[in-house]
């Protein structure tokens, strides 16, 4: 079949192709990469014909039954004149509507009962998401998922996006473009609904120009509020048409622009999250950007920037600023393309090098059809029922007291974490031999600190992460195949007592270690009674060129070669970024763990990772590891100053529940609590050998927030509580609870560099105090604080801190 005809959707998939042999025969067996929820109810249309004649030696439709590798089907190659023969296929979903396919080759492996495994995939929309639901008037289409509402006319990609209660868009996401010299008019059609499901609606719709430019678009929006946009521009006319410019623009209300957060980051200091400054921005091109405030915001990605033509490849990407608004623009042709239809031009985008022998040589792309990938998702993802402050977690780890010579976790270690109020107990990954590994020759002691764990009420998390060891029994048979290439990340030899010496590498999640890793978590959790999971990067789409499972793509540009490609006599395999297939795995990861216990866990550890795709599926989030390399001599306000925090670290306008990772040694416990809880964000406490001073004073505050009724109280933070509360000294920093009830309690930090007097002037009327009837004590010392005249006198070294409760008089 040919892919390009008009009935076949721009929505691509890629399939891999397992094939085995006996004389004269051929057997194949087809499993879809990455995507496993796509393939619930789709089947496969499978050639297999000779390379240079396209005679076919066969064809077979294969559905996927019990696993989504199908059935092995036969191929008689008797009477087939001898020649090369390959695979074509196109994938068909269970709408019927035939994908853009890409297919991979491959020899079966061995027996592998957990390739293709169905574990953790399923339709049905977990809690806390809702059901989608749709309105339609006219030619408009509404929407809504939980917290959100996207709005479709037919005439733009979007019409308007709802967040929280507030409308993020000035104007519709819309496709600006030049061709032949000439600025392109489009006139969109009414959009036509695909399907409508409970957890996703697939909408498509065709937008055309005068000029015979054609953008066909087909939009998955799934339970979450993720928007995935697949589409192409193409050409009807008999004529080449030159596309000398092709943009999207994303318009931003100017209101809600405050700060940005791109991925990835270069180093671990470099700025990726902030205040989004009010001059325009150039870059070049990152397959994340989301800019937002404190309560809401928008991310855009895509998986790689393939068909992307620019001459400035630091100019891929701007925001730009106007009157009310705030533009994301993404500048996907500035260098021209001429779109060739039919036959004429082949499906490989091409060269053609033209100019007189005394002019420059000009470079041009030609291709019949422009395809890209999207997604668009609205923050928050979700509500956040439960957090770090319910969810009180330390972790037990080789350095732990009494842990070595292997798992021996003492009743003292864990009955001091009970009396200290430690509820979830994060088993790091040294309870299994291989790096990350699924399986461990430990299980009796492991059960045993389960069963001790579980004796004193606490919830035990085994660790996953985002490495391959080259110690397991697996990794002559695929290891190779499912690295992150270039084979640049990893440790080549991994010295971590108590595991044996190994060497550890970044794995692809867009490869078959998804299945092998579903498969490995959900006989674990069944096997030693676990209560969740700790994933160490594995929501992480890192950058990988590895083609063997479908990562990477060849672009035909010499120039500006990035950091992790691979240099080609035509070009180079420039890297993709899977986030849908993490996003694959991250949810089925969410099924397997909630639906074995309706209260587990999934605690990602994400330092400077905020891809919502993928880090949403997290019941707790754990960031700051970026600063382990950061000494004492590192000036703290430098290294995490506040608008960092609020755009990274808060968790509140991305829908997931943050907690401070202490790593490095520009901060103690101490000061590192001075920053992080002004934001109403608890720092993990957990150190080397003894449990020590970082437990004992998170007890106190974990005590505290029980006996004043934080989960009933309102949090006023410091950047939006100038009504409450008046402060007489610059850096200086209170947030407030407020309780119908209990009082107030104030957070106090000095964020300055030197110690500093302050006053806080209390606004009795607004914060509901009945004046002369309060009185004020250090939260944790128990010390009386004098009030005068509505007024509370601070005298704080820099860094220092403390919690004052506000409350009626006995």
């Amino acid at each position: 079949m040919d892919q390009l005809e008009n009935n076949v959707s721009p929505r691509t998939i890629t399939l891999q192709v397992y094939s085995r042999y006996e004389e004269r025969k051929v057997f194949a067996r087809v499993r879809v990469v990455g995507e496993p929820h796509v393939a619930i109810g789709g089947k496969v249309e499978l050639t297999l014909l000779q390379s240079r004649s396209g005679i076919i030696a066969g064809h077979r439709t294969i559905g996927f039954k019990d696993s989504f590798l199908t059935e092995e089907v036969e191929f008689d190659l008797t009477d087939l004149r001898y020649w090369t023969c390959r695979y074509e296929a196109v994938f068909i979903d269970r709408n019927g509507i035939p994908f853009t396919t890409r297919v991979l080759h491959e020899k079966l492996p061995d027996d592998l009962s957990w390739l293709g495994s169905k574990t953790g995939v399923s339709r049905k929309v977990p809690e806390p998401w809702i059901p989608l639901k749709m309105e339609s008037n006219k030619n408009e289409l509404s929407i809504k998922c939980w917290g959100r509402e996207y709005q479709f006319d037919g005439k733009s990609f979007i019409k308007n996006i709802v967040s929280a209660g507030e409308s993020i868009l000035a104007h519709p996401v819309c496709i600006t473009a030049q061709a032949d010299g000439k600025d392109v008019d489009w006139n969109g059609d009414k959009v036509e609904i695909v399907s409508s499901d409970s957890d996703q609606i697939v909408i498509s719709q065709e937008i055309k120009s005068p000029n015979s430019l054609i953008i066909k678009a087909r939009t998955e929006i799934d339970f979450d509020g993720m928007l995935r946009i697949d589409w192409s521009i193409s050409s009807n006319n008999s004529k080449p048409i030159q596309l000398e410019k092709l943009s999207m623009k994303i318009p931003i209300l100017k209101s809600f622009a405050k700060y940005f957060y791109f991925y990835p980051s270069v180093g671990p200091y470099e700025k990726s999250a902030g205040a989004l400054e009010s001059k325009d921005k150039s870059m070049g091109f990152y397959p994340y950007i989301w800019i937002g405030d404190e309560e809401r915001g928008l991310s855009w990605f895509a998986e790689s920037n393939e068909y992307w033509f620019n001459s400035d490849s630091n100019k891929q990407i701007e925001i730009k600023h106007n009157n009310d608004d705030v533009t994301l623009w993404l500048r996907l042709v500035s260098n021209p393309v001429t779109i060739i239809p039919g036959e004429e031009a082949n499906s490989a985008v091409k060269f053609i090098k033209s100019g007189e022998p005394d002019e420059p040589i000009r470079t041009d792309y030609y291709d019949k059809m422009l395809r890209y990938t999207f997604g668009i998702q609205a923050t928050p993802v979700k509500p956040v029922t439960s957090d770090a402050w319910d969810y009180r977690t330390t972790i037990i780890q080789q350095q732990t007291l009494g842990f070595q010579p292997r798992l021996n976790v003492t009743d003292e270690l864990l009955d001091t974490y009970q009396k200290a109020g430690v509820r979830t107990v994060v088993m790091f990954e040294h309870w299994a031999d291989a790096e990350a590994y699924v399986k461990t020759p430990h299980g009796d002691l492991l059960k045993d600190i389960i069963s001790r764990c579980h004796d004193r009420g606490f919830k035990v998390l085994l660790y996953f992460g985002f490495l391959i060891s080259d110690i397991i029994p697996e990794w002559k048979e695929f290891g190779k195949d499912c690295l992150v290439l270039p084979k640049t990340r990893g440790y080549h030899i991994y010295h971590y007592p108590p595991q044996p010496e190994q060497a550890a590498w970044f794995v692809c999640l867009n490869s078959p270690w998804q299945d092998f890793l579903m498969d490995g978590i959900a006989r674990a959790l069944d096997e030693f009674d676990a209560d969740g999971v700790y994933l160490d990067g594995t929501a992480e789409p890192w950058g990988c060129t590895n083609t063997e499972h479908g990562c990477g793509y060849l672009k035909p540009d010499k120039t500006n070669t990035p950091a992790y490609g691979w240099i080609k006599p035509n070009g180079y395999i420039a890297p993709t970024y899977p986030i849908f297939s993490v996003r694959s795995a991250m949810r089925r990861i969410y099924e397997i763990v909630r639906s074995r216990k309706p209260d587990s866990q999934i605690n990602v550890h994400n330092s400077k990772l905020m891809t919502m795709p993928t880090v949403e599926w997290a019941t707790s989030v754990w960031d700051g590891e970026q600063f382990q390399s950061a000494g004492g001599k590192d000036d703290i306000h430098d290294l995490l100053p506040l608008d960092l925090f609020r755009a990274e670290f808060m968790g509140r306008q991305w829908g997931v529940a943050p907690e401070f990772l202490l790593a490095g040694e520009a901060y103690t416990y101490k000061e590192a609590c001075g920053i992080s809880l002004l934001h109403d964000v608890p720092v993990r406490p957990f150190g080397i050998g003894e449990p020590g001073e970082n437990l004992e004073l998170m007890s106190k505050i974990w005590q505290l927030m029980d006996d004043f009724g934080r989960k009933e109280a309102e949090f006023l933070p410091y950047w939006g509580n100038s009504d409450y509360v008046n402060i007489s000294s610059k850096g200086i920093y209170v947030s407030l609870y407020k309780h119908p009830n209990n009082g107030l309690l104030a957070f106090v930090v000095n964020l300055g560099k030197e110690q500093k007097k302050t006053d806080i002037a209390l606004n009795v009327e607004r914060l509901g105090i009945v004046k002369g009837q309060f009185c004020a004590i250090d939260a944790l010392t128990k010390q009386e604080i004098v009030i005068q005249k509505d007024t509370i006198s601070c005298n704080l070294e820099s860094l220092e801190w403390k919690y004052i409760w506000i409350k009626r008089k006995q």
